[in-house]
């Protein structure tokens, strides 16, 4: 805000070497800034140019920002801040994205636990993100369990299991 103060009524160009993250959302709220984005590898082959020693540090890199901002503007791009809905969304996708690693992870800890000590449902369940697999588990969670009931449960258990999860499609999937 200082900035704006000392530059009334004027643009104040920023060069980014990133689109996105929490700096570059915090300054797009602000009118008076306008956001250039200079690849991070435009950056390293300028530096190459000067210094070829290779040496890198901040006020350096800053300093070359600054000649690649004064000298190339025209060919820099401009970082539009996001809408709402937009950073909204991204923000979903982020969740969704974390919700099916976490899923993965889970269900490769649950096959590795069933190999190391319930093979047989490991076995006979392909799919160790089901309804019918949870409830089964829960339902007889070792061998010995199942050996003792008597088959006729075992398919009633089946046959409920199926119908339940078929109710489910249907309301989430109307024909």
């Amino acid at each position: 805000m200082s900035l704006k103060k000392r530059y009334l009524n004027q643009k104040i160009a920023v060069a980014c070497e990133l689109k996105k993250g929490p700096l570059i959302h915090a300054l797009t709220k602000y009118n008076h800034l306008v956001l250039f984005i200079n690849r991070p590898s435009a950056v390293a082959n300028f530096r190459k140019a000067f210094t070829p020693s290779g040496a890198k540090d901040d006020p350096t890199d800053a300093f070359l920002q600054v000649e690649i901002l004064t000298l190339h503007i025209d060919e820099l791009s401009i970082i539009e801040p996001e809408s709402a809905a937009i950073c909204s969304l991204a923000q979903l996708v982020e969740y969704r994205r974390i919700l099916v690693q976490d899923s993965g992870d889970l269900s490769n800890k649950i096959t590795v636990t069933l190999q190391n000590y319930y093979l047989q449902a490991h076995e006979w369940f392909k799919a160790k993100d089901t309804y019918i697999f949870c409830d089964f588990i829960c339902k007889w969670p070792s061998l010995a369990k199942v050996k003792r009931v008597k088959k006729q449960t075992l398919l009633d258990f089946l046959t409920a299991i199926t119908h339940i999860t078929f109710m489910l499609m249907m309301r989430v999937f109307p024909v």
